[in-house]
């Protein structure tokens, strides 16, 4: 067991801020400010911290097989400084031992049923699945937790959750059904790892009916994707390079940098600085108020013409082009490696935006030097603005591409392998827009019948002879 710089900073201090020092007695401890954590010079690694409600509890810090831990022991309202400092050390003795503290108080939790939900997230299912999930997947189930689930049910123990409190989650939340439905397919799923780990008997979130979603699929017609060009190529046009134009330290303008810098001194405040000390250029750059890039401008036009997903065209590389084969070889992607086939609109955006390039990584460049654009839901509010198409999402460029591949006959596992779908029943959905052909080939049918009965009746003789009518 050690005791590391890292585990004397902390979250009621700050992320990254050190926290005071002094020796811990009932009375500093009384007199510590709200929001405060301090440290024991006593005993290194012993403290207490104090919520913003101004609740005191101690805790030890130290590490364990490589393991930062941190242990609350009490609330300074029940324990004495001493005492928790006497406990301190035995904690800290147990992991000198190599016993984790942290491990043994979860396992005896376990084996009483005491563990809940929330401990059970950080410690066993986040951890767990974090190894097996996607960035983007962490990100959102992360954000599920701390916004849903983990206020709505992280205080329950694990084997207190009821199928009425999974029921009451989704009731409460129904406002949000898509979001609710998130949640519940979370919760359910960590409670089927409690169950493999034996911790519950049952799955109370099993069989548990979600919200009903409304389907929403929006399919651009020929006219609407015809507008929607137009508006790409218009707000390209108004915006042009200066919306990713870079300005150079060397090339500020040096009345902007004295005007800014006394504004910020009227007010109190000293510019921003790089790492290395220089004026943050960034502060000085005047947002673009007209049009788009002509990154943004292609970032749209790729996604139609491929029918790839957002991120899979917004963070593409140019090593990724694979030029001769005509195809952009992802190596990771929501289904896993994939190769989105390029037509020959695709390879004309793709040379057009290479003559455009101010570096080798990024495809679709943002406004800072070397770095990808951020943020494509501005510039294209812009463009789906100006086209009259509000309604239309970027992802509807995805379904737009499918629709038009299965309206002009071409077979649902071939769509599906373009989209880069891993299951057949997710192309389904597309399997009504095969109608069209059939529906126009209906129509032509339904045409000559209409025309043969409008010619003059045969007579009974003819059709006997076997003479023709004309």
């Amino acid at each position: 067991m050690e005791i590391s710089s890292k585990q004397e900073r902390g979250k009621a201090g700050g992320r990254g801020k050190a926290s005071a020092r002094m020796k811990l007695t009932d009375a500093t401890v009384k007199a510590l400010p709200d929001g405060s954590r301090v440290y024991d010079t006593a005993l290194p690694g012993f403290g207490v911290y104090v919520t913003p409600a101004g609740v005191r509890s101690y805790f030890a810090a130290f590490r364990v097989a490589g393991k930062d831990r941190r242990i609350t022991i009490g609330r300074a309202d029940v324990l004495t400084a001493d005492k928790a400092r006497r406990e301190a050390k035995a904690l800290m003795g147990a992991a000198e031992r190599g016993v984790d503290p942290v491990e043994e108080r979860r396992r005896e939790a376990r084996e009483a049923g005491r563990e809940t939900l929330a401990e059970f997230w950080s410690a066993e299912y986040l951890p767990t699945m974090r190894k097996q999930w996607k960035p983007g997947t962490v990100g959102t189930n992360t954000w599920l937790w701390e916004n849903r689930l983990g206020k709505a049910l992280g205080k329950k123990r694990l084997a207190e959750i009821t199928r009425a409190d999974v029921v009451r989650f989704l009731r409460d939340h129904e406002d949000a059904p898509v979001v609710a439905n998130q949640s519940f397919r979370l919760l359910r799923a960590m409670l089927n790892r409690a169950l493999d780990l034996e911790l519950i008997p049952t799955n109370p979130a099993s069989r548990v009916k979600q919200h009903a979603e409304k389907g929403r699929e929006r399919f651009l017609t020929v006219e609407e994707v015809q507008r929607l060009f137009a508006a790409i190529a218009e707000e390209e046009r108004l915006g042009g390079l200066a919306s990713v134009e870079r300005a150079e330290p060397s090339q500020l303008d040096p009345a902007k940098v004295s005007s800014l810098i006394e504004r910020l001194a009227k007010a109190g405040k000293a510019p921003k600085r790089t790492k290395s000390g220089a004026l943050d250029k960034r502060q000085f750059e005047e947002p673009t108020s007209r049009g788009i890039s002509p990154f943004a401008a292609g970032l749209f036009r790729l996604l139609i013409y491929t029918g790839a997903r957002l991120t899979e065209i917004q963070l593409a590389r140019w090593d990724w082009v694979r030029w001769e084969e005509r195809v952009l070889a992802l190596p990771d992607s929501k289904t896993g490696a994939r190769r989105v086939p390029l037509n020959e609109q695709a390879i004309a955006e793709l040379r057009r935006l290479q003559q455009l390039r101010s570096q080798d990584t990024w495809i679709i460049e943002g406004r800072l030097a070397g770095a990808a654009l951020v943020n494509p839901q501005k510039p294209w509010q812009r463009v789906r603005r100006a086209a009259g198409l509000e309604d239309v999402r970027i992802h509807d460029l995805r379904h737009s591409f499918a629709s038009f591949a299965v309206a002009g006959g071409m077979a649902l596992p071939l769509v599906g392998k373009m989209l880069g779908h891993s299951q057949a029943r997710t192309t389904e959905r597309y399997a009504h827009l095969a109608d069209a052909p059939m529906l126009d080939a209906a129509e032509l049918v339904g045409a000559l019948i209409v025309d043969a009965v409008a010619r003059p009746a045969a007579k009974v003789e003819d059709i006997a002879e076997g003479r023709r009518v004309r």
